[in-house]
């Protein structure tokens, strides 16, 4: 309750004004957020504009996609970024601590290929009914299907919704050996390829 109240309300405002005026803010992070009143709690978000777009973000509040693009180069983005971003920060919020701290990039972004973004952070933690909703919208990996601010909105009305399911990319019946690891999906070889390229 103290999340949506503080975080998540105070936000959405924010988040709908970015949309709307097709301006991303792509420094969405739990360490750019600051509270606007000490007494109620709320919070606001950081600057987010006198740099090129998402390059101070760390790897892991960046969709796969951009994550993989050198930090100069990740481009405007759309809402759907900071979306994600703000999934991100409110799984490190659930948990209180960053899961993947400990990961370099290249791990970060393995782990998600592997695994999908919602179970690489947040794995077999006990989340509540009310957030696993939002968080499972704002961390589905295909920004497709990856909630809206209109979604996010309908939430926090008290509109329950259904996120989809993660699709994991399928799985091969046997393993494909390269740089002595073995991968076992299409996606994360892809990945090893591009980050080894010098190993073919």
């Amino acid at each position: 309750d103290r999340l949506s109240r503080n975080v998540i309300r105070p936000l959405l405002p924010v988040l709908r004004d970015l949309e709307d005026s097709h301006v991303t803010h792509r420094s969405i992070r739990v360490d750019n957020m600051f509270y606007r009143d000490a007494v109620l709690g709320e919070v606001m978000l950081g600057e987010g504009f006198t740099g090129p777009p998402a390059m101070h973000q760390p790897t892991v509040f960046e969709p796969i996609e951009s994550a993989m693009a050198e930090p100069g180069g990740r481009g405007v983005g759309t809402s759907k970024d900071d979306l994600y971003a703000f999934g991100v920060t409110l799984a490190m919020m659930v948990l209180g601590r960053n899961p993947l701290s400990e990961k370099s990039d290249s791990d970060i972004i393995d782990h998600k290929l592997r695994d999908g973004s919602y179970s690489a952070l947040l794995g077999e933690a006990r989340i509540t009914l009310g957030m696993m909703e939002p968080l499972r919208g704002l961390l589905t990996d295909d920004p497709r299907e990856r909630w809206s601010v209109s979604e996010l909105e309908l939430w926090a009305n008290g509109r329950r919704l259904s996120p989809k399911q993660p699709k994991l990319p399928p799985k091969a019946g046997r393993p494909f050996r390269f740089d002595q690891r073995e991968f076992l999906t299409s996606p994360t070889l892809a990945y090893a390829f591009v980050s080894k390229w010098q190993s073919g």
